[in-house]
């Protein structure tokens, strides 16, 4: 069960919606405290720092839409450019180029923040009113222009990441660095010269023996084994379990995973 959760939380978050998914529901919270934080103190604030604080009512809608078109547009674009730009990689060094890309945290935080800042936009320009009961949410609308301008500093450092990320000798530093964290976790205990694992002798033969295929349920890699498991399982049916593949092997789906 530990297993199939921190399998399913490396899926989770190694993908490229979950993480900006967060921030954009982030977004919608500080949109929704930035206005109610606007009508407690957008009058003391608009007295001291009228030209920050003062803007009208047309004037925020045409600002806050414009941020919010340009936000979308911004984050279309940059991201299919990018996408056949690491194709076109993946085609030429690795397919692992795509893998990392997807897994990248600068690329989900930079999506996040691009997509939320769109969003955020959108939630205060519906509370703009105009007309005898105008409001307008002084604080919030000085919020989307700073998260506007923080969205455009990152999307540069971003630009300037995915070209470093692109290069050979990046490219293999990461799969050198992802192969020795694997290698640490599936065997956590140090190895010495001079160590040695004495192996029970099965008390059967193998001769003639009838080996019972087990097989995966889907395709994919092997990426980790309930040893463990494994072992007490064995002994509870004083049986033998043959693995017929080693981690980091492809598995075809009904092709014998074991056998007992």
């Amino acid at each position: 069960m530990l297993d199939r959760i921190t399998s399913f939380w490396q899926r989770l978050s190694d993908s490229l919606w979950f993480l900006p998914a967060v921030l954009v529901c982030g977004a919608i919270l500080f949109a929704f405290a930035a206005v109610h934080l606007s009508t407690l103190l957008d009058a003391e604030a608009i007295a001291r720092f009228p030209r920050m604080f003062g803007a009208s009512a047309e004037g925020s809608r045409s600002m806050l839409s414009m941020i919010a078109g340009s936000m979308v547009t911004v984050a279309g674009v940059t991201f299919s450019v990018l996408v056949v730009a690491v194709s076109q990689a993946s085609s030429q060094y690795t397919p692992r180029v795509m893998r990392n890309f997807m897994r990248d945290r600068l690329s989900q935080v930079t999506l996040g923040v691009l997509v939320g800042v769109f969003v955020y936009c959108l939630v205060v320009l519906r509370t703009v009113r105009t007309g005898p009961a105008e409001f307008v949410p002084g604080l919030a609308v000085l919020a989307a222009m700073l998260l506007a301008l923080l969205a455009v500093a990152l999307l540069m450092y971003f630009i300037h990441h995915i070209a470093g990320t692109l290069e050979a000798g990046r490219i293999l530093d990461s799969i050198a660095e992802e192969t020795a964290i694997s290698v640490d976790r599936v065997f956590p205990e140090p190895c010495t010269d001079d160590s040695h694992v004495d192996l029970p002798v099965p008390a059967i033969p193998f001769d003639g023996t009838t080996w019972h295929g087990i097989p995966a349920h889907r395709s994919g890699y092997i990426q980790n084994l309930d040893i463990d498991g494994i072992m007490r399982t064995a002994a509870r049916c004083d049986a033998v379990v043959r693995m017929e593949r080693a981690i980091g092997e492809f598995v075809a789906e009904g092709t014998a995973l074991a056998s007992i």
